[in-house]
């Protein structure tokens, strides 16, 4: 028992050195020491403070369990935002598994086209999935993919390319119909398009 205490009282100790060197130290010694004793977390902070955060980006992703990971990278993203640089932070967002809050600034960008195949890829690499895995992937839904779809084919729609705006809006409703959140006939898709071009692009 008391060699047990003992033991834990020396790595706690030896754990508060190591945070306490690591103040005065230089980044390129303290950052190894840091991640030794289980401080990876903190070391990552340490660069980004320091401006290092491609380096900070890396060993996260290399090293640090899913949450600290999530934090690292959540505060890269946002960095790049502040850099004037979207589309990396969308990015960075999409490899977190952000993919609302990704689809949510592409439409606010009026990305459409963006939106619409982001989401055809997501939908066709979740379907391919084994059935094992089924509810670890991209959390998806009607809400998130027909909106995107109608919007698309509107776009398409708009440029002339009636086949392709057609086949968007069949998947739009194919979205929801699967979703069982609710049914939309094609007739009823294909007027929401024409609504959609009409108050977007000022014809139908």
């Amino acid at each position: 028992g008391s060699c047990e205490v003992a033991g834990t009282i020396s790595a706690e100790a030896q754990r508060g050195a190591v945070l306490a060197a690591a103040e005065w130290l230089p980044l390129r010694q303290s950052v190894p020491l840091l991640f030794l004793i289980g401080a990876g977390a903190e070391a990552c902070k340490r660069l980004q403070w320091s401006g290092d955060w491609e380096r900070a980006a890396m060993l996260a992703k290399a090293s640090l369990p899913p949450a600290e990971r999530r934090e690292v990278l959540g505060r890269w993203a946002a960095e790049l935002e502040d850099r004037g640089e979207p589309w990396r932070a969308l990015e960075v967002r999409l490899s977190l598994g952000d993919v609302r809050e990704v689809l949510r600034w592409l439409q606010m960008a009026r990305a459409v086209d963006s939106a619409a195949l982001l989401m055809r890829a997501l939908l066709e690499a979740e379907a391919m999935r084994p059935a094992s895995l089924s509810g670890t992937g991209w959390e998806l839904s009607a809400e998130d993919a027909f909106p995107a779809f109608l919007e698309y084919a509107a776009l398409l729609s708009h440029l002339g390319h009636a086949t392709l705006s057609q086949e968007y809006s069949e998947r739009a409703v194919s979205a929801m119909q699967s979703s069982g959140g609710g049914s939309v006939t094609p007739d009823e898709a294909v007027q929401l398009v024409r609504q959609l071009v009409r108050d977007k692009y000022g014809k139908g």
